[in-house]
C-alpha cells in the first residue's frame, strides 16, 4: 500500500517523467487547475518572462528585462536583443524544454510587441505567446 507521501508525490508533484504545475484557477470542486507536461513548462516560462528582473524580493535576478524594450526603437537590432534576453532568462531558470524559434512582432497601433516562442518538450511542440504592452508595465516599472 502506498504511503501518503507517495500519493502526494505522484498526484501533486508529478514524477520524474511528468512535470506538474498548478495555476490560480479554481475548479468546480474547489481544486486548483493542474497542468502537466508541456503546459506546466509553458506556465513556468510565462511567469519568468512576465516578471521584471529586480521585482522578486529574494531573487532579484529572477525574471526578464522584456519590459525595458517597450521604449526601444522598432528594428531588427531590438528584436535580436529581445530574443537574447528570452534565451538567457529561460535557460537560466527553467531548461526543461527547448526553444525551436522566437518571433518578435512589434505593434503598429500601440507601444509594445508580442513574442511567439515555439517550444519543444519531448515530442510535443507548442507556441507560447507573450504580449508585452505598456498597459501591463506602466511607465516607471
Amino acid at each position: 500500500m502506498a504511503s501518503q507521501l507517495d500519493k502526494f508525490k505522484k498526484h501533486l508533484l508529478g514524477s520524474s517523467d511528468i512535470d506538474v504545475d498548478y495555476i490560480g484557477i479554481v475548479g468546480p470542486s474547489g481544486e486548483l487547475k493542474k497542468l502537466t507536461g508541456i503546459d506546466a513548462v509553458l506556465n513556468s516560462w510565462l511567469n519568468i518572462l512576465r516578471t521584471p528582473k529586480g521585482s522578486h524580493l529574494y531573487d532579484p535576478e529572477f525574471g526578464s528585462n522584456l519590459h525595458l524594450f517597450l521604449f526601444e526603437p522598432v528594428n531588427e537590432d531590438t528584436a535580436d536583443r529581445i530574443r537574447e534576453d528570452i534565451l538567457l532568462s529561460l535557460m537560466t531558470y527553467d531548461d526543461r524544454a527547448s526553444i525551436e524559434k522566437i518571433d518578435v512582432l512589434f505593434f503598429k497601433d500601440k507601444r509594445g510587441f508580442v513574442v511567439d516562442i515555439a517550444v519543444k518538450y519531448g515530442s510535443e511542440v507548442k507556441t507560447l505567446r507573450v504580449p508585452i504592452i505598456d498597459l501591463i508595465y506602466p511607465t516607471g516599472a
